[in-house]
């Protein structure tokens, strides 16, 4: 007699290894997702702190840049202020997470900061990563955590 099929113990033994595979991937998958979200933050403050040593070596100060929140996308989105276009920018720089805004300047320093306007992850709506002009980079532990090659 040929047996053809499978046991219910045999498809139950592989739904739990199925199970169990799932539940440590998706874990890990959401946090590389998170990361790669976040990466687009750091990643503009960087363009951003460029071009401040950049207008500071032409003009000898820093500019003052004030936060907006997005609401049109790259393709759409116009310059709001003289600031960001004075400081080379083509657009106001866009995130889909991120606000940007240069809240502190003077002719010697500034601090840039990338700021959340949607949960990211563990981290909330509000916490920032920030830059001055001698490359220290600073910001909450949450959004640290998704961003570990800011240091």
């Amino acid at each position: 007699m040929s047996k053809k099929g499978f046991t219910l113990v045999e498809l139950m033994v592989v739904i739990v290894i199925i199970g169990v595979l799932a539940a440590v991937a998706i874990p890990r998958m959401m946090a590389a997702t998170n990361k790669a979200k976040a990466s687009e933050g750091p990643q503009i403050l960087g363009s951003i702190s460029r071009m401040q040593a950049a207008y500071k070596a032409e003009q000898d100060t820093f500019l003052l840049i004030t936060a907006r929140t997005p609401t049109a996308a790259p393709a759409t989105a116009t310059i709001t202020t003289a600031t960001w276009g004075a400081l080379g920018f083509d657009q106001d720089p866009y995130s889909q997470y991120f606000t940007f805004a240069v809240p502190t300047a003077s002719a010697t320093a500034f601090n840039a900061d990338a700021r959340l306007h949607k949960a990211l992850g563990r981290a909330a709506i509000g916490q920032s990563i920030v830059i001055n002009e001698i490359d220290v980079r600073t910001g909450s532990a949450e959004l640290r955590a998704l961003v570990p090659n800011w240091k």
